[in-house]
């Protein structure tokens, strides 16, 4: 494919706010055969591209102000979709994997393309046109639910989070190359004409703010220990009390 995606060498790159540059690492676009490529380090993969660059930084949602004050807003490329297995309990057998995702994608809109992780799959899809960041998660928060109602695995409601970090196919994570099972999407999906096709309705909600849509918080206090409170606090965009546990291996710190 043509399509150009930025991936980043590991998931604590520093994320730029919108302030100081000093320091500040830059990462090339990639081809998508690139992407997935082998990779030396546990890399990882962005979907959205900065319009008139040929490298940008990793992005924290309060970069987007500054750069839509400039005439540079953030837009998606592409839509990554985690799809986890309970308790992300990895596959017994990775034929198990390849199985699961050739029986997804036919359900799915189409050109949808993916690949096998390590306790579940990957779905992605390149978007043309692209979408503005701060329409990002309208669009996604939906799509979530839709892949959600034609797979028995649970779809990572951080997905629809346009800042997100997605581990490539091939990354070496914990000094083995993850043996992942690709499917190249074959036709980019324009998410004006789907979203219109679905009746859903793409609007900005307020993106580059320091503030979060409180929708999915519980209505009362949840009763956790404190090493369950010290874990939801490590990973802020936890917002039910139900903190990651450390086996899981997945810590995607916003």
């Amino acid at each position: 494919m043509a399509r150009e995606i930025v991936v980043l060498p590991h998931l604590r790159v520093r994320g730029w706010d919108g302030g100081e540059v000093d320091d500040l690492k830059m990462y090339q676009r990639v081809s998508w055969d690139a992407f997935c490529a082998e990779q030396k380090t546990d890399a990882m993969a962005v979907g959205y591209l900065v319009p008139g660059e040929d490298q940008q930084p990793r992005l924290n949602r309060a970069a987007l102000d500054a750069l839509r004050a400039h005439g540079q807003e953030p837009e998606l490329h592409w839509a990554f979709f985690d799809l986890d297995r309970p308790g992300h309990e990895p596959w017994a057998d990775p034929s198990q994997a390849t199985v699961s995702l050739y029986t997804l994608l036919p359900s799915l809109p189409a050109g949808a393309g993916g690949y096998t992780t390590r306790a579940g799959l990957r779905i992605v899809w390149p978007l043309d046109p692209p979408l503005p960041a701060s329409l990002a998660q309208s669009f996604l928060r939906p799509m979530t639910e839709l892949i959600g109602e034609n797979t028995d695995l649970e779809v990572d409601p951080a997905s629809v989070e346009w800042t997100r970090l997605f581990r490539t196919p091939r990354a070496n994570r914990d000094g083995v190359t993850l043996p992942s099972v690709v499917q190249a999407p074959t036709t980019p999906l324009n998410p004006y004409e789907f979203a219109k096709e679905k009746g859903w309705t793409l609007s900005s909600d307020n993106q580059g703010s320091a503030t979060f849509d409180d929708a999915d918080l519980p209505d009362a206090p949840v009763d956790l220990t404190f090493d369950q409170w010290k874990a939801a606090w490590a990973h802020p965009y936890l917002k039910v009390g139900s903190p990651i546990p450390e086996e899981g291996g997945h810590h995607y710190p916003v």
